[in-house]
């Protein structure tokens, strides 16, 4: 048995020292026997004599001895011989083992069931950061951190528990911190009678390993986090089964199979028998594949079937996945129809957009829309520019085929919510969700895509609509392609809004810089040259379009001086920089008139340029002419009154001392004639006092309703009297004319004074015409006439056929004192008394005369009716609530 030697050393069976001692002792006996045996009986045999046999068996006890001990020597001799050669064959061994596991990668080590280190290895020293032999005799407590001590040593006494070899993973900490993961086989050692005695352990340093395996693993999952979350749909094709053996869920999606469904397929089951370019698709399969095996990546389009039966078109990338030698395939298959689609709709836009514009424009891409999405109908409409609530179409396709544009409101429509926001994809139930939509109800239509229209700055302009009557299929296709129409629309529409905007307002400039009364030119300021012109400036220098747009601003007009419009401007008061300035110019016919122009520098195309703005001013200077007299006449007017009213108290008291005299004086006496010339002056000095009342407006005035017409008639008799039998007077008076709210004895005397006016005028005698008619003077005579006002009136005519009024005079006839007959003559109040009555009756005054052709005196009197509003306006006023 095994336990009868010591151990083996290469092979060879070393004895146990017990064992080599039974071993001497036996061949000591064995010789001694021997010995004492054949010594006897040779000594018996040979030696007779007693004392001879008796040195004989002394000395044959000494050479026993001898010879003994010469055994005992040689045998002891040859063992401690072989011990020796087994030690040092042990220690050899012993190297040998520690080189072995010193030279190993693994931690070796050894310990007892207590725990102590009886072997271990140069790794397990370094690892731990220990001396050479420092180990031994120590536990893990003594070297290894509390937990990973108490680990190990769980470990270890699991392995004595079962006596069996076992597996542990083990975490460590080396000497430098840092963490190590190991992989330690653990077994018992036993003695020779069987018992365990020991642990021995082998750590394998596994840390690159398990981070190797780790990033493999992570790798494996981001791998197919990839390819699950790829665009594309992703198939693995195995060529040993003919058929994929992975796919990810955008292939089911792509395909509408079932993972299952599609492991159990080939390529040629998702595929026509031909290709669109007429190949085959099992062999043009197979030639792809190969390609892909050789190491190639080939990249084709592929028209692929779905379980439905519908086909579309794929781009298929191929390319060979490890490992190798299983010889896998990967194919990335994208569905390119949204892809082609668009790229469809770009070609289509570039196209329409080099050939077609304005209405043909959005009308071709209609068509071009309801064609590649295969709608029932598209719209494109714009907002209503009355109604923003409102949508009006441009193009419409229904069909196919153009059909008449509509417009509706956007109220109760899916187009509310798209107009100026986001786009609006309803794939089903359009109608349903919109019950108020006629268009929607009445089409029958299914789904339905809307998206806004804005100009290139961001402008909400309209709408793009697709409608269809069956569901939607692929609702980001639709959005796509409208979505690339609409960027091209949009703006397309903003430009033809805004042409459309610019004509009209190019339109309403020209409507408005031809139809304004006042002259607008543009000249040129280097060249001076005329760039455009209106009407009214032709009209007012009596030009053609033609003439005036070959002329310089130094030929369009002269003035009075001889200067040039061009001169006046450059010379203007105050200087260049003055915005208005007033030129008295000629016209064409010679006829002087004021211009007021009012100047403004421009640029058109980088150049500078003029604007003037001319307006005629003639009758305005002539009205501030009226203003300056009537203010003039309104001081004297204050004036007179003031002196009349000290004059008439003058004469009261030169009238009421004639009266004193007169009745100091005896009736015979002579001073009565001289009294009666006194008070006849005075009563001339008083009537000349009521004019100048009158005309001051500080006369008592008694108004009524007053038919003008039978006073004219009464005072006709009279009237004729007063002219002398040289003038002739023709009378005009209709009996249904309006009556008037006046004054009769101040209607008298302005009938009177007009009259014997006239009559001064013809002392060779003449014709007077005396005219009542009802007038109504309207805006336009009063826009064309500064003097008067709009209203209803009642118009008093006296004209004559006298020399007329010379123009310097025709200004000042109304002034008071005025008058160009002799001193003996007239005193010069009777046109003023008429002028201040006539303003006093709210009245108007208008004289037409010319030297040799006779003068027209116009009374105009309101009606009653509009006089008794302007005399409760006066009381109104004079109570203070003006």
């Amino acid at each position: 048995m095994d336990k009868d030697f010591l151990y083996r050393v290469g092979g060879e069976k070393i004895p146990a020292i017990s064992w080599i001692a039974v071993r001497i002792a036996l061949i000591y006996a064995l010789s001694s026997v021997l010995y004492i045996t054949f010594s006897d009986q040779i000594v018996h045999t040979f030696v007779q004599d007693l004392e001879v046999a008796t040195l004989i068996q002394t000395l044959k006890g000494w050479g026993f001895v001898l010879l003994s001990a010469l055994l005992i020597f040689v045998l002891l001799q040859r063992e401690i011989r072989r011990f020796q050669e087994v030690q040092q064959r042990i220690v050899q061994d012993k190297l040998q083992f520690q080189t072995i596991i010193d030279n190993s990668t693994a931690i070796i080590h050894v310990k007892d069931v207590e725990g102590r280190f009886l072997l271990c290895n140069r790794q397990l020293e370094e690892f731990i950061g220990a001396r050479p032999g420092e180990l031994l005799g120590k536990t893990d407590a003594e070297i290894l951190p509390g937990a990973q001590a108490g680990q190990s040593r769980k470990n270890d006494l699991q392995v004595l528990e079962y006596a069996r070899p076992m597996e542990f993973e083990e975490i460590f900490e080396a000497g430098d911190g840092a963490l190590r993961t190991y992989i330690s086989l653990k077994f018992p050692l036993r003695r020779s009678d069987g018992k365990v005695y020991a642990v021995c352990g082998i750590s394998t340093d596994i840390t690159e390993r398990k981070r190797t395996e780790e990033a493999l693993r992570v790798n494996q999952e981001r791998y197919r986090v990839l390819v699950e979350n790829a665009p594309d749909a992703i198939v693995v094709y195995s060529e040993a089964s003919g058929k994929f053996v992975d796919v990810n869920s955008n292939a089911e999606r792509l395909f509408r199979m079932s993972r299952s469904a599609l492991l159990e397929c080939d390529p040629m089951m998702l595929s026509p028998a031909v290709q669109p370019n007429g190949a085959g698709s099992a062999a043009l399969s197979r030639a792809m594949l190969a390609e892909a095996l050789a190491g190639k990546t080939p990249a084709f389009d592929w028209v692929h079937r779905r379980s439905d039966g519908k086909e579309f078109t794929c781009e298929v990338r191929l390319v060979r996945i490890p490992p190798f030698e299983q010889r896998l395939v990967r194919g990335s298959i994208g569905d390119v129809t949204q892809r082609r689609k668009l790229e469809e709709s770009f070609r289509v836009l570039l196209e329409i957009a080099s050939r077609t514009a304005g209405n043909a424009f959005f009308e071709t891409a209609a068509i071009e829309i309801a064609r590649i999405l295969a709608m029932d109908c598209v719209l494109i409409g714009r907002i209503s520019p009355e109604d923003h609530e409102r949508i009006e179409s441009i193009a419409m396709v229904t069909q196919g085929a153009l059909s008449d544009n509509v417009a509706y409101d956007l109220e109760d429509t899916p187009c509310a919510d798209v107009f100026g926001k986001t786009p609006c994809i309803i794939p089903s139930g359009a109608a349903a969700q919109f019950p108020k939509d006629a268009l929607l109800r009445d089409m029958g239509v299914e789904a339905y895509a809307g998206m806004p229209l804005f100009s290139s700055n961001g402008e909400p302009l309209g709408i793009l609509v697709a409608l269809s009557c069956v569901r939607l299929e692929n609702a980001p296709l639709v959005q796509s392609v409208l979505q690339a129409f609409a960027s091209s629309i949009g703006p397309e529409l903003g430009r033809m809004q805004a042409e459309e905007a610019l004509r009209k307002s190019e339109q309403n400039y020209r409507e408005i810089f031809n139809s304004t009364t006042d002259a607008i030119f543009l000249y040129d300021m280097e060249s001076g040259r005329l760039l455009d012109v209106n009407g009214a400036t032709l009209e007012m220098f009596g030009l053609t379009r033609i003439e005036a747009l070959s002329m310089t601003i130094a030929q369009l007009g002269r003035g009075d001086t001889g200067q040039s419009l061009e001169e006046a401007i450059r010379n203007r008061p105050g200087g260049a920089q003055a915005p208005f300035f007033e030129w008295l110019a000629h016209g064409k016919d010679a006829q002087p008139f004021w211009l007021e122009a009012a100047l403004r520098n421009t640029e058109i195309g980088g150049a500078g340029c003029m604007l003037a703005v001319v307006r005629n001013i003639t009758d305005r200077q002539k009205l501030e002419g009226q203003l300056r007299q009537a203010q003039k006449m309104e001081a004297i007017g204050q004036l007179a009154g003031g002196v009349a009213h000290d004059f008439n108290n003058i004469l009261q008291a030169i009238v009421a001392h004639a009266g004193m005299v007169r009745m100091s004086v005896p009736q015979e006496s002579p001073i009565h004639a001289d009294l009666d010339e006194i008070e006849s002056d005075a009563e001339r000095a008083s009537r000349l006092t009521r004019q100048l009342l009158t005309f001051s407006r500080n006369h008592e005035n008694r108004p009524q309703v007053l038919d003008l017409a039978a006073l004219v008639q009464n005072l006709a008799r009279m009237l004729l009297r007063l002219l002398g039998h040289n003038i002739s007077l023709e009378l005009e008076c209709p009996d249904t004319l309006p009556s008037v709210y006046a004054d009769p004895a101040q209607m008298e005397q302005i009938l009177v004074n007009l009259c014997v006016n006239a009559r001064d005028a013809m002392p060779k005698g003449g014709l007077i015409g005396v005219k009542l008619s009802a007038v109504e003077l309207d805006s336009a005579f009063c826009a064309e006439n500064s003097w008067a006002r709009a209203g209803r009136f009642l118009r008093l005519t006296v004209s004559d056929s006298g020399n007329g009024i010379p123009p310097e005079n025709l200004e000042r006839i109304f002034e008071p004192f005025f008058t160009t007959k002799g001193l003996d003559k007239g005193s010069g109040l009777g046109l003023a008394t008429v002028y201040g009555i006539i303003q006093h009756h709210q009245g108007l005054l208008h004289v037409r005369s010319a030297p040799r052709q006779g003068s027209t005196f116009e009374v105009y009197i309101p009606l009653s009716g509009a006089a008794h509003e302007t005399d409760a306006r006066d009381e109104w006023v004079a109570a203070g609530l003006g």
